[in-house]
């Protein structure tokens, strides 16, 4: 019955009623938590845009750091900053600036934020993923991947625009105020929420501890269960194509001049991923023109770290170790 009213309701409302009060549910309840400034962002079944969340965290904290890691979701969880800061020095403060399906348009436009407001950059790690990092020079879409205004140069309410779009599109909206009205977990809202989560904790992105600890626990179950995530891969090494365009080698050559101008120490990181393709040599020699051949570390194609199906929690992301590994290797001889 419930679902029949519903469905009445939905088809019988005039469209512009209609649209009218799925736009006044979203601006009254705010259910992405981007309309009204959170003293904190806490865990929510609701996924969080963490560009959004990892910008407005930086902007009330701005003072607390000088060193910055920047990548994607394999930056975020393979890279933690409490690991890197035993390779710097013992005044540096780090913060991780990583955000999911990051693009060098995210990373060239929070180090233009850090920039603008007079930020010390004195140490940087960036890591460049060949599959997603120099895959668009442009905005992200979609609400949990677009970039917070102040990163992405663009209008508050083009940001803002994408989440309404998404929010009645996709159909959240439906989900959203079913569960807010009658709080039942139905089986269709799997899609838009991930329920038994502590909405009292602070929220923590890229928290790997859990998987970590399943790992720990029964490493031999962990893999089993995962044995069709874990393909095989080719024999013979296989080579990216060429991935770094001409907007891409625009915006590379400014973050170097944001660095010159910081007295940067920076590291470029080029991630071990599960597909072990290996960097284009045009690509790698434009990083070593611009970045320095010293500065650019590459770990991707058919290497120690690539080989092992251990050192990965699934075929998008490697594990704390691999990222330990890596910062191992690079500072040795510090």
């Amino acid at each position: 019955m419930r679902i029949f009213l519903k469905q009445l309701f939905l088809f019988s409302t005039p469209p512009f009623i209609l649209l009218v009060i799925i736009l006044g549910s979203f601006f009254a309840f705010d259910p992405f938590k981007i309309l009204n400034k959170q003293d904190e962002f806490y865990s929510s079944i609701i996924g969080y845009n963490e560009d959004y969340v990892g910008t407005e965290r930086y902007l009330k904290t701005k003072n607390d750091y000088n060193s910055y890691i920047f990548g994607s979701s394999r930056a975020g969880c393979g890279f933690q900053t409490e690991s890197w800061l035993k390779y710097l020095n013992e005044n540096d403060n780090a913060y991780s600036f990583a955000a999911s399906n990051e693009s060098i348009f995210g990373i060239r436009g929070k180090l233009r934020l850090i920039d603008h407001e007079k930020g010390a950059i004195d140490n940087a790690l960036l890591i460049f993923d060949l599959d997603f990092t120099f895959k668009k020079c442009i905005n992200s879409d979609g609400h949990l991947y677009i970039k917070h205004p102040r990163v992405s140069g663009e209008t508050e309410w083009a940001f803002i625009t994408e989440y309404i779009k998404d929010y009645i599109f996709t159909g959240f909206f439906i989900a959203y105020l079913d569960y807010k009205t009658f709080g039942i977990k139905r089986t269709y809202m799997n899609r838009f929420f991930t329920f038994d989560i502590d909405e009292t904790q602070i929220y923590t992105s890229f928290n790997v501890n859990y998987k970590e600890k399943l790992i720990q626990t029964d490493e031999t179950r962990y893999y089993e269960e995962k044995k069709d995530i874990f393909y095989e891969r080719d024999s013979a090494e296989t080579i990216s194509e060429k991935i770094i365009s001409a907007p891409a080698i625009e915006y590379l050559k400014e973050i170097k001049s944001i660095f010159n101008k910081k007295s940067t120490n920076y590291k470029i990181i080029i991630s071990p991923l599960y597909d072990q393709k290996k960097i284009n040599n045009t690509d790698l020699t434009i990083l070593y023109e611009i970045f320095g051949k010293e500065n650019v570390y590459d770990f991707s194609g058919k290497n120690s770290i690539t080989d092992k199906k251990l050192n990965y929690y699934e075929k998008s992301h490697y594990r704390v170790n691999v990222g330990n590994e890596i910062l191992s290797s690079i500072y040795q001889n510090r």
